[in-house]
């Protein structure tokens, strides 16, 4: 392709043909070009799916032949956010989940907190009002917060929704992607995960099965993580599913390695007196999580959370952004 015109098939109407979608899906075009397809896929259904069976097509085939450890979008530069959104209205339910892995850190949240069971049994484990924010109210983009505090909100809360949805509790769900999409509001260049969480309210709202919900949450989940500050928001996303966990009465998320490196990380946060003795002796508390008793765990959790999340404390050397591996 050698202009950013979209070159067609006649037979189609003015669709692109096979070779065109072959090259944007190759990388043998520019970002222009690639626009244009891009912006012809937003608006054709048809020419849509046939572009998402060619690249799920390539995707099995590369992950069966083990050549390929990443998948990105398809696009490059921004355009692939647009492609996103056509997506995943239109197919999110089909491709959820599956065609973007995790490019930030560790595992998600279904993984990290499979142990803790599901529908009525977790429902009575976490007992009434466990969504309850540990932070200030949020509002969007009033609140006075910056990045990172809200990154940590954002965290937090894809822990929640997945458990709420793993309990079978949509109300709990409703409520937590509905604060989930005025967080998301504060993120430039989110429009994206905004319209992806949008689309998962609508679901829970509806008869949409429990089951293909939990993969939505798990692909947005993937964009979640790459659109706010990625050490903020691993630190909300361990420290809830730590919470979590002391309110099921489970240790499991505790022995897990991006668990205690969350400990780790929360050793070298820098705060003032007289704040820092209690921030100190809450981390002491929770390095010692599986020893201790599940309510000081998970109070001790809470104010760490909630320091966080009300930008409160922050982390040493905020310069270096280069995620570790959780």
């Amino acid at each position: 392709m050698s202009s950013s015109r979209l070159p067609s098939d006649p037979a189609t109407g003015g669709c692109p043909d096979a070779q065109i979608l072959a090259a944007v899906l190759d990388g043998r075009c520019t970002e222009a070009e690639a626009a244009a397809v891009e912006s012809h896929l937003a608006t054709c259904e048809g020419c849509l799916e046939t572009y998402l069976e060619a690249w799920r097509f390539r995707k099995e085939d590369a992950e069966a032949e083990h050549v390929a450890e990443r998948w990105r979008p398809p696009f490059g530069g921004t355009a692939w956010r647009t492609w996103a959104i056509a997506a995943g209205l239109l197919l999110l339910t089909v491709v959820a989940g599956s065609w973007w892995l995790h490019t930030t850190t560790g595992p998600g949240s279904g993984e990290v907190i499979a142990a803790l069971g599901e529908g009525a049994e977790l429902r009575a484990a976490l007992g009434p009002g466990w969504t309850d924010a540990v932070w200030s109210a949020s509002r969007g983009r009033s609140v006075l917060i910056d990045d990172s505090p809200a990154a940590a909100r954002l965290g937090a809360r894809v822990v929640d929704l997945t458990v709420a949805l793993r309990a079978g509790d949509r109300d709990a769900a409703q409520a937590v992607v509905e604060e989930m999409l005025l967080i998301v509001e504060r993120f430039e260049g989110a429009e994206t995960l905004w319209l992806v969480y949008r689309e998962l309210s609508d679901g829970i709202g509806s008869a949409t099965p429990l089951d293909e919900l939990l993969e939505e949450a798990a692909f947005a989940e993937d964009f979640a993580a790459d659109a706010s500050e990625p050490r903020s928001f691993r630190i909300g996303f361990w420290l809830e599913a730590g919470r979590i966990a002391a309110l099921a009465g489970d240790d499991s998320v505790y022995r897990q390695r991006g668990w205690r490196r969350t400990v780790d990380r929360l050793r070298e946060i820098e705060v003032p007196p007289p704040r820092n003795a209690r921030v100190d002796a809450a981390v002491a508390v929770i390095a010692r999580a599986r020893e201790r008793d599940p309510a000081e765990t998970r109070q001790a959790i809470e104010r760490l959370l909630a320091a966080f999340a009300n930008g409160e404390i922050g982390l040493v050397a905020p310069s270096d952004t280069a995620p570790a591996e959780d």
